[in-house]
């Protein structure tokens, strides 16, 4: 996508910028997320999901150009969280103004009043940026909604944001479930295949999640290659007993 056509499908102009194109994504994304139209018409699920991979492809297109870099980390797609504020910026202890909408928006989450709860995060992002709490705020509450592809991408903001977040096997195996229950299953593969690096020795419940991963994507070899793995140090697996 050149950068007239990135510019038009985030409905920007002129030199935009990291903040400006990840505010103009994130508001759109949110908007044409296929995590959000599960139950939509098959005709209508899939322009939405062109659509998003549009957004995606201007976003990518956009930050690259600005940064000069590649757009990824650990060899995957980058998140819209990915900001030109400095790191001291967006690990600024929280302000009381934030502990209060955030004490609101879990308070809305456990009512299960979600669009109330996704209209004040998107005013939360819009006021206070890039910011870890923020988004580990995100991962928590999208989870209860259901809305794993969206809290996949607010841990991958961590990422970006907390380069430590990368060297934490559990916290990258959470990423990999949330890819798994988000249908992003190569993104899930790659987290999956970082943590298990980090790790000396097996784990059942890191290769569980790389054999689920394997069958979602409808790799059956690799999937049966991998319970053969599970069965030797977790018999008892229910995937073990399932195949």
């Amino acid at each position: 996508m050149n950068r007239e056509k990135a510019l038009d499908t985030l409905g920007l102009s002129g030199t935009p910028s990291d903040d400006e194109i990840t505010k103009a994504y994130r508001t759109q994304a949110k908007r044409y997320h296929p995590d959000r139209h599960a139950d939509v018409h098959e005709d209508v699920k899939r322009m939405l999901e062109e659509r998003f991979s549009e957004l995606t492809e201007a976003r990518d297109t956009l930050i690259q150009q600005a940064s000069g870099s590649s757009g990824s980390h650990w060899g995957h797609d980058s998140h819209p969280g990915g900001s030109a504020r400095s790191e001291s910026q967006s690990r600024d202890a929280p302000t009381g103004n934030f502990r209060e909408q955030a004490a609101e928006v879990r308070t809305l989450a456990g009512r299960r009043q979600w669009p109330a709860m996704l209209r004040l995060l998107d005013s939360m992002e819009n006021d206070y940026g890039d910011r870890v709490e923020l988004y580990q705020l995100e991962v928590d509450v999208l989870v209860e909604a259901d809305e794993h592809g969206l809290a996949l991408d607010a841990g991958e903001a961590i990422l970006q944001l907390t380069p430590e977040a990368g060297q934490d096997p559990d916290f990258l195996h959470h990423l990999a479930v949330l890819g798994l229950l988000g249908n992003c299953y190569e993104k899930g593969m790659g987290h999956i295949r970082r943590a298990e690096s980090l790790i000396a020795g097996s784990v059942p419940a890191f290769i569980e999640t790389r054999a689920r991963l394997h069958i979602a994507m409808g790799a059956t070899q690799q999937a049966d290659q991998v319970i053969d793995q599970l069965k030797s140090c977790d018999p008892s697996n229910t995937l073990v007993n399932e195949r």
